[in-house]
């Protein structure tokens, strides 16, 4: 229990002193003034911050495990290191926070206003939430792994390295943001937006894609292997020595894609568009389900062991 009462910790904020390493847990600071505070490695488990404002507060290697942050602004905050596990925080604003390495698993992300938030190789394994807002944010190296976030907003942000398997990110929206070597491998991606993104070797091994939408994506040298396509959308897209070994196409879309030295092999189509996309040196060794017309558009177009 901690040793300070709320009225004390205020009356200390005020005179500008420092609350490192205080014991606070289960503090009740339920809309209180925070801003600018210090309270590095501070110990809040449990702590009640819910509409607090905490603008460009302290929280350096802090400890919020089961912390309760609904509608709080930390816009600025410092949370490098911190500690969320299992916080809650719908609604919490972290605009242009600083969290390096923070610690967020299996928090509560409703409504998040994350964005332009650095949260470079943070912990977000285990996460949920509807609607937490990432654009702009630097995510890059973030673990997202068996995370739950649908209708997520990561538009213009980065997330280069991030790991995000076995994640549900239903509704959500990538429109150029930098995704280069990120791992989404068994994930299901039901209407997904990547509109213009940055997909450099990007993994998406063993997936459901089900109404994605990768139109004037680049997926230079992505992998598809074994995923299941649906209803996606390649216009304009640029695959250039992809791998989809073992992928199932369903009614996708491939109008003027950029297809030359792809891999196909031991692919399934049906009802797929191959309108006026370059297949130049793309080999279909076992591909099954193609039509006749197509056979023979592959060949023609310099495709590479279509089937007879």
């Amino acid at each position: 229990m901690t040793l300070l009462t709320r009225e004390e910790i205020l009356r200390q904020i005020a005179q500008g002193k420092s609350f490192y390493q205080a014991e606070l847990s289960k503090i009740n600071l339920e809309s209180a003034n925070l801003d600018q505070a210090q309270f590095p490695e501070a110990y809040l488990r449990g702590a009640n911050l819910s509409q607090a404002s905490c603008k460009k507060t302290d929280f350096t290697r802090a400890i919020l495990r089961f912390a309760q942050l609904v509608d709080a602004d930390l816009t600025g905050a410092t949370l490098t290191k911190a500690e969320l596990n299992s916080a809650y925080l719908k609604g919490t604003n972290i605009t242009e926070a600083e969290a390096t390495k923070a610690k967020l698993f299996s928090a509560n992300l409703d409504s998040l206003n994350a964005t332009s938030a650095i949260l470079t190789g943070a912990d977000l394994r285990d996460v949920v939430g509807t609607a937490p807002n990432f654009s702009q944010a630097n995510l890059e190296e973030v673990n997202f792994t068996n995370a739950r976030l649908e209708h997520a907003n990561f538009s213009n942000a980065s997330l280069r390295k991030a790991i995000a398997v076995q994640t549900n990110f239903t509704h959500s929206i990538w429109q150029q943001a930098n995704l280069a070597k990120m791992n989404f491998s068994q994930s299901f991606l039901l209407e997904a937006n990547f509109r213009e993104a940055s997909l450099t070797d990007v993994n998406f091994a063993n997936a459901d894609l089900n109404l994605v939408n990768f139109a004037e994506a680049e997926l230079l040298e992505a992998s598809f292997k074994n995923a299941k396509l649906e209803l996606v959308d390649f216009t304009d897209s640029s695959l250039l020595t992809a791998d989809l070994e073992g992928a199932t196409f369903t009614k996708v879309n491939f109008t003027r894609a950029m297809l030359q030295d792809a891999n196909f092999e031991n692919t399934i189509w049906q009802e797929v568009n191959l309108v006026d996309c370059n297949v130049d040196n793309a080999v279909f060794s076992n591909a099954q389900g193609l039509t006749n017309e197509q056979k023979q558009w592959l060949k023609k177009n310099g495709a590479l062991n279509v089937p007879k």
